[in-house]
């Protein structure tokens, strides 16, 4: 694994040379081009929250999309915006149910069953057949504790999918704050 290293000023708008390992497709031609920065910028620009979320979660939110979109010049800041995302979505937690001393995968169960999380609320996976359906929901309450745990407890992970891990915090922000559960 490549070390990072500190850049000098002449640097410090240049690509990290690991993005350059990485091709854009065109999903309507299937035309393949080198990954811009463009690119990237329209990825994370189109992960947004709703204007019901509370402010202060948006203004923490949004430092994760910039250090996302800052991951072109620095290929470990991806993992840094997950971990501002994995926060931001805890605060949301914690905003929307008091705070409170019970850990995130407790506070996703509390969501998942006094909230209207719904499969068909995040848009990386293919609409559910029925528009009721939690399967998917139900693995975030193991899989997002876990990924951040990951990378709060010493973890090499390298990779540039920060993108669908802020899709995924902002898709469960936007429900937590948008639909009460019926009773």
């Amino acid at each position: 694994m490549p070390r990072e290293s500190f850049k000098a000023v002449n640097e410090i708008c240049l690509v990290d040379i690991r993005n350059k390992y990485f091709k854009y497709v065109d999903r309507d031609t299937g035309e393949v081009t080198d990954r811009k920065i463009e690119d990237v910028h329209s990825e994370i620009s189109s992960i947004i929250l709703s204007t019901q979320v509370p402010k202060e979660i948006q203004s923490s939110f949004n430092t994760a999309r910039k250090l996302a979109l800052y991951s072109w010049y620095c290929y470990a800041f991806h993992q840094t915006a997950e971990m501002k995302a994995f926060s931001s979505l805890e605060e949301a937690l914690k905003l929307k149910f008091g705070s409170t001393n019970k850990g995130l995968r407790d506070l996703i169960k509390k969501a998942l069953n006094h909230c209207d999380i719904r499969d068909r609320g995040f848009q990386h996976i293919a609409p559910p057949e029925d528009p009721e359906s939690i399967e998917y929901s139900l693995k975030l309450v193991d899989l997002i504790p876990s990924m951040r745990n990951r990378l709060a407890h010493g973890s090499q992970t390298l990779h540039n999918q920060s993108g669908l891990t802020l899709s995924i915090c902002a898709d469960f922000i936007n429900q937590l704050f948008t639909y009460e559960k019926d009773n």
